[in-house]
């Protein structure tokens, strides 16, 4: 929808107003002058309030209209605008440029594109044995990060950005997993389980899966992130490659001071520099032929399956993540995941 289907004059009435919520089938609409320059919102639910309290539905939408609301700035990243209408349980956010004119709109049912009809692989079978004594009695996607599951934030996330199809590979406490999370139906999506009699690791749990027709993404379920999925599936079908894999950049100060010499002469001295690098953040677009390299019944890593791709010449995209990113591999991780929680919505 354009967003200009939800303007209104200024000088528009309550009726009017009421008309355009039913038709558009928006509950909210953007009030604007006549250079388009945003004054305010109106809502069914401010036009209710305001009959109620005795207002004329002739009257215009400014009488009732909320002048404090939240709006996107010209050329601000997607990502942010779509945490802000989460964070905000907002339908829509308008944009505006330096003047306050309203030139975009982000739509929530547009920004959850839609049904995805790509499945999402999440693993969830580790013994987590660096976060013990925490995952003696708890398998570790089941440890509670704010009010819910690691892995419950993790399906809520996917869910946001459009996907409605998943497999968990579960084998450590499986049985909490599907007891908590059973087939889906309480997050309106379809939850399937790929159960491994043994650990077969991050690729290993893959040939359990059924014949896959689309690129389907593979996740670790011990993640804590606020990285858009549905990006990085486009971005896999625009690269156009076997297999996509989200990296992360971080540093390490080296705790010395870095000599470089050629032939015994020195050339510099870097005291206590800082390096640079991307790593391997877990989570990863495969397309389903890629399935003919994992063997069945054995232990298999990603990394080692993403090798054997390169090694076969086959192309493989690296997708650097945007935001919040964070592996909850042993307590101090945790610890900083819940302290971060509530500042990444």
């Amino acid at each position: 929808m354009n967003f200009r289907e939800l303007c209104i004059a200024e000088n528009n009435t309550l009726f009017m107003a009421l008309r355009k919520i039913n038709d558009t089938g928006y509950g909210t609409l953007f009030v604007v002058d006549e250079k388009m320059r945003m004054l305010g919102l109106i809502t069914d639910g401010d036009i209710r309030r305001g009959l109620l309290a005795g207002a004329d539905l002739q009257g215009p939408v400014t009488l009732i209209m909320n002048t404090k609301f939240t709006a996107g700035s010209q050329g601000q990243d997607r990502r942010s605008m779509l945490q802000a209408l989460r964070r905000n349980h907002l339908r829509q956010l308008p944009v505006l440029d330096g003047d306050g004119v309203l030139v975009d709109a982000v739509l929530l049912d547009e920004a959850l594109y839609g049904s995805i009809p790509n499945s999402v692989v999440l693993m969830v079978g580790g013994m987590g044995t660096r976060l013990r004594p925490l995952t003696d009695q708890t398998p570790k996607p089941m440890v509670r990060v704010g009010n819910k599951p690691i892995l419950e934030d993790i399906l809520q996330r996917l869910i946001y950005c459009g996907f409605k199809h998943f497999y968990f590979a579960v084998n450590y406490k499986a049985e909490m997993i599907e007891a908590h999370f059973g087939d889906g139906a309480q997050w309106d999506v379809t939850i399937d389980y790929l159960r491994e009699e043994a650990r077969l690791g991050t690729a290993g749990a893959l040939s359990l899966l059924p014949t896959m027709t689309k690129p389907f993404l593979v996740m670790n379920g011990d993640l804590l992130t606020d990285m858009d999925f549905a990006d990085l599936l486009r971005f896999h079908e625009s690269e156009g490659g076997i297999a996509t894999v989200s990296v992360c950049q971080q540093q390490m100060q080296v705790q010395f001071g870095v000599v470089e010499f050629e032939n015994a002469r020195v050339t510099r001295i870097a005291e206590k520099p800082f390096h640079v690098f991307f790593i391997n953040a877990g989570v990863y677009v495969i397309n389903p032929e890629a399935l003919t390299m994992v063997q069945s019944g054995t232990y298999q890593d990603m990394p080692t399956l993403i090798a054997q791709m390169i090694d076969a010449q086959k192309s493989v995209s690296a997708f650097s993540v945007q935001g919040y990113w964070k592996d909850i591999g042993v307590i101090t991780d945790l610890d900083q995941a819940r302290r971060d929680f509530k500042k990444i919505g």
